[in-house]
């Protein structure tokens, strides 16, 4: 998800802010199905625990709550719907760490070279990916906007629920 967008038509390339990640509502549904299949795994274990004691006791199994029967949990549902800025906020980390940005660096160089793009040919990119002092002016920045939107972020959402 792009959180910027390019203010500078002119350059052979530009910085925009951006989140990669995994939607906080999928996530959610996910995980309250997973739950369910959880507990009802849960309770099967446990009838299977019973009726294995019981045949070691040699006595007659009776189970004591069908598997069929109420749920033992209850069904989660978020007390509100999150805003926008609180799903952003929870797939962030809360830093752009160096191997965060090895990582993107990487990808970002494997994209040039999977869409055949010299990074030779074009003195931005050139200076980008072979220059160090370059590369580590580049990660800095990245890394200070990136914790300033972080804290710009979470002290908006703080705002809005006082």
């Amino acid at each position: 998800m792009a959180w910027s967008s390019s203010y500078v038509d002119n350059l052979p390339y530009t910085m925009i802010n951006m989140a990669i990640g995994l939607n906080a509502n999928d996530v959610a549904a996910l995980t309250e199905q997973n739950e369910k299949r959880i507990l009802e795994l849960e309770k099967k274990n446990k009838t299977f625990e019973e009726r294995l004691l019981a045949l070691e006791k040699g006595e007659k199994y009776i189970p004591k709550t069908a598997l069929n029967e109420e749920k033992d949990y209850i069904d989660a549902k978020p007390s509100r719907k999150l805003s926008k800025d609180e799903i952003i906020l929870s797939s962030m980390p809360a830093e752009f760490t160096d191997e965060l940005f090895e990582e993107t660096f990487a990808y970002l160089k494997s994209g040039f070279e999977t869409r055949n793009i010299d990074i030779n040919k074009h003195t931005g990119l050139k200076k980008l990916f072979n220059d160090p002092v370059t590369k580590n002016e580049i990660k800095e920045k990245v890394q200070k906007t990136y914790k300033e939107n972080y804290l710009y972020l979470k002290d908006k959402i703080e705002k809005s629920r006082n």
